[in-house]
């Protein structure tokens, strides 16, 4: 207990020791309020959400990585095409020089001819596997993506009356196209029984 004297002198003090008290009971939460956890610490928790950030960093990274190498394998496999549809291009024009020759040959020495036309077909059944395909037949429609009208004569309105040079594509690009006679839409003049 404190003497009369203290408190004279210091009367003060217990009003200190009041607010004191008082700090520490307002620094309380509210009953409504979640109490923390006394038993967990401050850094485990921040440990945790440490943990849950890098986990997130690191399922944003591995989905990252795996459109990186979708992306890459389509940009590989653009670069093989491209680099084969190059060759391609390269080669048609001495399959127009077989073609001419074989035509040549079968009415010279059949046998040979047809022997050539055989080994010519191998080779282009090889290269149709690997995506090469040739467009621009008689009868077909006029696509100005596909064909050069080379000339109009009489025929069917817009359809391929003569291909005067194929046209080939490599899987979905257009190697050449091809030259084409198209149809103005007048009937054709027989020209053989007119004499």
């Amino acid at each position: 207990m404190k003497s009369d004297k203290e408190e004279q002198i210091n009367p003060d003090s217990s009003k200190k020791e009041n607010t004191v008290l008082g700090d520490f009971i307002s620094d309380k939460k509210h009953p409504s309020e979640p109490l923390e956890d006394a038993s967990v610490p401050a850094s485990t928790i921040d440990s945790n959400e440490k943990i849950k950030s890098l986990e997130e960093r690191l399922l944003r990274l591995s989905a990252d990585f795996e459109n990186y190498k979708k992306r890459a394998a389509r940009e590989n496999e653009l670069v093989r095409e491209l680099a084969a549809s190059d060759l391609m291009g390269k080669i048609l024009p001495f399959f127009d020089e077989f073609e001419i020759a074989i035509s040549h040959l079968e009415a010279k020495d059949p046998e040979f001819g047809k022997g050539m036309k055989l080994v010519f077909g191998k080779l282009l059944d090889t290269l149709k596997r690997d995506g090469l395909s040739s467009f621009g037949e008689v009868g077909d429609s006029f696509d100005p993506h596909r064909h050069e009208a080379i000339r109009h004569i009489p025929g069917d309105d817009g359809k391929l009356v003569d291909v005067l040079l194929k046209g080939y594509m490599f899987k979905h690009h257009v190697l050449r196209i091809a030259k084409v006679s198209v149809g103005n839409g007048e009937k054709q003049i027989d020209r053989m029984g007119s004499d």
